[in-house]
């Protein structure tokens, strides 16, 4: 066969192949529980540190913002005697974990960024949390209440805290543009509306691990745009009940293999297929 005929054959095949499943229409708006209010508010004081007042804290911590969105991330130094050894920050470390539950993430490494690191010379117990969840004040309280019972009162050591997540809903559901998000680029634009799209949704199995299913299909909607992929790429969520970088990914998710979009499927966030028709 010419090479050039071969080409535009296979061409024609895969167009073809294409053009029998329609990308998904946006959902209909329903009548069905709404996810929750937005959260705008969890920005502002006590949530995170007052943008007018940056070294506000707890007492006996000086505090400071780190840069990003106003006050979302800030580093709180305990300015002791004597630096931490490792040890005693692991153990910090557990006893503030213990007291969170799996609320945020927590680790261990240098306050905010490189610089503010090189220049406070002190080791961070760095946290992850979501928005709403505690604010930094209580966790600093937190931490203070652990050097006690580990009899650390007079260590030097800092706290570096991180909040994240959506304050709302990705979009509206009067925006054209407002449609399921394509598994194949979960951090661009979502899919619009346009003629010939499929109207009908076809949830997939719950994944790898049919004893967690949570891990990837969760969370209440009404439309599109109260549904998101979470940051392990592999769970298709309500917009206030997705990890946003507080929890750690493993394997249990959609298959990376398997073409989806993540969108409300009879009032829940789920990895679907359109309905061929």
């Amino acid at each position: 066969m010419n090479i050039g005929l071969g080409l535009a054959l296979g061409l024609t095949a895969v167009i073809g192949s294409c053009a029998r499943v329609p990308p998904p229409c946006p959902a209909l708006v329903s009548n069905g529980p709404t996810t929750g209010a937005r959260r705008d508010h969890c920005l502002a004081p006590p949530w995170v540190i007052d943008p007018q007042r940056p070294a506000s804290g707890v007492n006996g911590w000086s505090a400071a913002r780190c840069a990003g969105p106003p006050g979302a991330s800030a580093y709180f130094i305990h300015d002791g005697a004597r630096t931490l050894t490792d040890d005693e920050l692991f153990a910090v470390q557990r006893t503030i974990v213990a007291s969170i539950g799996a609320g945020a993430t927590t680790g261990i490494g240098g306050c905010c960024s490189p610089e503010v690191a090189a220049r406070t010379k002190v080791a961070c117990l760095k946290i992850w949390t979501g928005l709403c969840v505690v604010s930094m004040s209580q966790l600093v309280d937190w931490v203070d209440d652990a050097l006690r019972q580990h009899g650390l009162e007079g260590g030097r050591m800092g706290v570096d805290i991180s909040v994240g997540g959506a304050v709302g809903p990705r979009c509206e559901p009067n925006d054209p543009a407002c449609g399921p998000l394509d598994a194949r680029d979960p951090y661009g634009a979502a899919v619009r509306s346009q003629p010939g799209c499929a109207t009908g949704r076809v949830p997939l199995a719950s994944g790898h691990d049919p004893d967690a299913p949570e891990r990837v299909s969760a969370g209440q909607c009404t439309h599109d745009g109260e549904c998101v992929i979470d940051s392990c790429e592999s769970r298709c969520a309500a917009w206030n009940t997705a990890s946003g970088g507080t929890t750690s990914c493993d394997d249990r998710g959609r298959d990376e293999e398997e073409p989806a979009y993540c969108g409300c499927v009879s009032g829940r966030c789920a990895w679907f297929l359109p309905a061929l028709r």
